[in-house]
């Protein structure tokens, strides 16, 4: 009997501390500046109680989840989002940060795209947001500087050392 207890109190400290490593992984609003995408050097200033998750990346993009008021939105960051083509050849003349190109309906998904040409040769970093509806965040994520390069801003707290 002893036996059994001792690994239902194992299993029971096993999922509390994997709950516990899955909340500390993620970036949290309180924070002010939060890394979206290391890889694109893509970091936001996110609201208080908004927080941002990064999943596996892709071969060309960063994906992830920002939460805020309630309601979760993918994150693509990369090169080649899926957005129409008109809207995206408008990014390669944002040279002065990240600027919001458009919004459109597609796959259905409400999507914001924001770019910004930092003049390398691979052309303009991409940013979409999408949800099914985005309506609720649409003021947070079109709020002036919400999103920045932090590319050369390692040890200064946004990107790992």
């Amino acid at each position: 009997m002893e036996m059994k207890q001792l690994r239902m109190t194992a299993d029971a400290i096993t999922r509390f501390a994997t709950v516990v490593l899955v909340f500390l992984s993620g970036c949290h609003g309180d924070q002010g500046a939060t890394t979206l995408s290391e890889r694109y050097g893509v970091c936001a200033n996110l609201p208080p109680r908004a927080s941002y998750r990064s999943d596996a990346p892709g071969p060309d993009f960063d994906v992830g989840i920002l939460s805020a008021k309630n309601i979760s939105l993918e994150v693509f960051i990369g090169g080649h989002p899926r957005f129409s083509h008109k809207v995206m050849r408008a990014g390669v003349k944002t040279t002065d940060g990240f600027n919001l190109l458009g919004k459109e309906v597609s796959d259905n998904r409400e999507k914001l795209l924001f770019a910004y040409n930092r003049g390398g040769k691979e052309g303009p970093v991409y940013v979409m947001f999408m949800a099914s509806d985005l309506s609720k965040v649409e003021k947070i994520l079109t709020k002036k500087n919400l999103l920045f390069s932090c590319i050369g801003l390692k040890g200064q707290g946004y990107l790992k050392n």
